[in-house]
C-alpha cells in the first residue's frame, strides 16, 4: 500500500538505518517512532526500511496513511488493511485472517488488533518479530486512538513490532495515554551535504538545458547550502528546472533559485520555491483564480470524482481542469492509482504535505464560498 516514493539514495541514511535496526534488534520495545519536519525524508526512509525488512523476510505490512481516503480511515478499517497486507506478504496467515472476519464484527479496536494482527502473525511461528511500518501517522485523523490501543500489545514484541513516522514526537505532544505504550522515539535530522550534493550532481545532468547553459559547480554548492538537508527541496528544484513552466530557459530559473538568500532550514525557503514555481505555472490573475478554486476543492475532497462531476461541483470548465492538472503534475510527489488517471483525486493523495500547507492555500480551503454560482 505504498505511495509513489522519492528515490532513496544509496547509503544516504546509513547512520540512521544502522541505529534504527540496532534499536529494533536489541530491545523489546513495541513501537519505534521516527519523527521530523515535513520534507525531511521520513516517507523515503520508511519505504527503504520496508524494502530491507521485506528482503529479510521480516516485513508484516507497509501502509502509508497519507494516501488513504478519509471515509475509510477509522482505526478498525486500518487494522483490516494491515491484515490484508499481511495476507499478501504471508499467505500462510490467511486462515487466521478469515477467522478474524467472523470474530470481530461489531467488536472493539483492541479485539481487532488481537484477531487481525496478533493471531495471524503468531500463527506463522517466525523466529523474529515481524515488522509493521505505518507512514505519515500525523496525516491520519484517528492516530491517537490507534496508538493508545497499541498498549494492548506491549508484551507481544517477540511476535510483532511497529515502526511509525510522524512529524511530531508523540511523547512530547502528549497523546492520550502515550505513557502506557512501549515506545521509543527517534528524531530524524537533515541529510548530509555530501548526499544532497551528489543528488544534484546526478540529476542536474537530466535537465533539458538550452544552448549548453548548464549548472556550474558553484551552482551545485549554492543549491546544496540552500537545501538545508531537505530531500523534498532538492527534488522540487530538479522538477522546476526540468518542466517547461514558461518561456524562461532552465538556466534563468536556476539563477533565480541560487540567487535566493533563504536557506530552507532557516526560514521559508521551501515555500519560496513552491511560490516561484506556481507563479511560472499560473502567470495571469485568471489562471491563479482557477488554480486556487481547484486546489481548494481537491484539498477537502475525500474521494475521487469524475471530471464532469468535479466540473459541476466547482464551476471550473473541464478543459481548464485538465490544463491545471497537467501543469501541477510537475509538483506531484505521488501518482494516482493505475487506471484512475482521468479522475480528479484528493490533493492529499498527490502532493507533499509541505506543499499543501502553503499559506496561499489557507483561504482557498473555504472554497465553497468562492465558487461561481451554478
Amino acid at each position: 500500500m505504498s505511495r509513489t516514493r522519492v528515490e532513496y539514495l544509496l547509503d544516504s541514511r546509513k547512520p540512521d538505518v544502522d541505529k534504527l535496526c540496532e534499536l529494533e534488534s536489541n530491545s523489546t520495545i513495541l513501537v519505534l517512532c521516527i519523527y521530523g519536519p515535513a520534507g525531511i525524508g521520513k516517507t523515503t526512509l520508511a519505504g527503504h526500511l520496508s524494502d530491507e525488512f521485506r528482503s529479510a523476510g521480516r516485513l508484516a505490512a507497509y501502509i502509508c496513511l497519507g494516501a488513504i481516503r478519509m471515509d475509510s480511515s477509522d482505526p478498525e478499517t486500518i487494522v483490516k488493511m494491515i491484515a490484508h497486507e499481511i495476507g499478501c506478504i504471508h499467505p500462510q496467515a490467511i486462515p487466521k485472517i478469515v477467522e478474524a472476519m467472523d470474530r470481530c464484527h461489531g467488536t472493539l479496536l483492541e479485539n481487532h488488533l488481537q484477531q487481525y494482527i496478533l493471531g495471524p502473525l503468531r500463527s506463522l511461528g517466525h523466529p523474529q518479530p515481524l515488522i509493521i511500518i505505518m507512514d505519515a501517522m500525523d496525516e491520519w485523523r484517528d492516530h491517537p486512538t490507534f496508538t493508545k490501543a497499541l498498549a494492548l500489545l506491549n508484551s507481544e514484541s517477540s511476535v510483532v513490532k511497529f515502526i511509525l513516522t510522524d512529524r511530531l514526537n508523540p511523547c512530547a505532544s502528549r497523546l492520550p495515554d502515550i505513557d502506557k505504550v512501549s515506545i521509543y522515539t527517534y528524531a530524524l535530522g537533515p541529510i548530509s551535504n555530501e548526499v544532497i550534493k551528489a543528488y544534484f550532481q546526478k540529476h542536474l545532468e537530466t535537465v533539458p538545458w538550452v544552448d549548453g547553459r548548464k549548472a556550474s559547480s558553484a551552482d551545485v554548492e549554492k543549491l546544496t547550502a540552500l537545501s538545508g538537508g531537505l530531500p523534498v527541496w532538492a527534488s522540487t528544484v530538479i522538477a522546476v528546472l526540468s518542466y517547461s513552466f514558461s518561456e524562461s530557459p532552465p538556466h534563468e530559473i536556476l539563477a533565480e533559485i541560487v540567487g535566493s538568500r533563504r536557506r530552507v532550514g532557516g526560514s521559508d525557503g521551501l515555500g519560496d520555491l513552491y511560490r516561484n514555481a506556481l507563479e511560472r505555472l499560473f502567470p495571469s490573475s485568471d489562471a491563479r483564480k482557477y488554480f486556487r478554486w481547484l486546489m481548494g476543492a481537491t484539498t477537502v475532497l475525500q474521494e475521487p470524482l469524475s471530471l464532469i462531476d468535479f466540473s459541476t461541483l466547482t464551476g471550473i470548465p473541464p478543459h481548464l481542469i485538465n490544463k491545471i492538472q497537467f501543469s501541477l503534475s510537475a509538483l506531484q510527489t505521488r501518482s494516482p492509482p493505475p487506471g484512475s488517471e482521468k479522475m480528479i483525486h484528493p490533493a492529499t493523495t498527490l502532493f507533499h504535505l509541505s506543499f499543501l500547507e502553503l499559506d496561499l492555500f489557507q483561504a482557498s480551503r473555504h472554497f465553497t464560498a468562492s465558487f461561481p454560482a451554478q
